[in-house]
């Protein structure tokens, strides 16, 4: 099957950001046509990529490709630029991606919580979150050299 996009593990940030922008577009008619099951549906694969999306922007960016997962060295080159990682940078990568965690099927939440998906305007707010935190990091990253 011949596609105009790379598949999504071989996608950059900002790709994937895209697509997640788009799907979240996508899921916003089901969502507006009241079809509750296609939507959380939609909604828990759009923040499960999202999860993976934070997770590549902190092997990519905040750690700068330092540490790679399944990767024989260690590149130390780049070290001194994750000094530039302040206590806030983890606080904001830490509540996106528990949000994350709380909307994928891949965690059994609790039978109690029962919570309804948040709505697309929300959805594409956490979306939003990833570019400007990368940028942040990366202006910082520049200064080091």
């Amino acid at each position: 099957m011949v596609t105009t996009d790379l598949p999504w593990i071989a996608a950059r940030i900002p790709e994937r950001v895209d697509g997640l922008e788009k799907e979240t577009r996508a899921a916003k008619l089901l969502y507006d046509a009241h079809d509750d099951a296609g939507y959380e549906a939609a909604v828990a694969k759009i923040y499960s990529r999202l999860r993976s999306t934070w997770e590549r922007g902190l092997e990519d960016v905040a750690l700068c490709g330092v540490v790679t997962r399944h990767r024989d060295y260690i590149n130390t080159k780049d070290l001194a630029k994750v000094t530039v990682l302040q206590p806030q940078d983890v606080l904001d990568f830490q509540a996106a991606f528990k949000k994350c965690c709380d909307q994928t099927d891949a965690h059994d939440p609790s039978r109690g919580r029962n919570a309804a998906p948040p709505p697309p305007d929300e959805v594409l707010a956490d979306i939003a979150k990833v570019r400007p935190w990368m940028d942040a990091i990366r202006e910082r990253q520049k200064a080091v050299g």
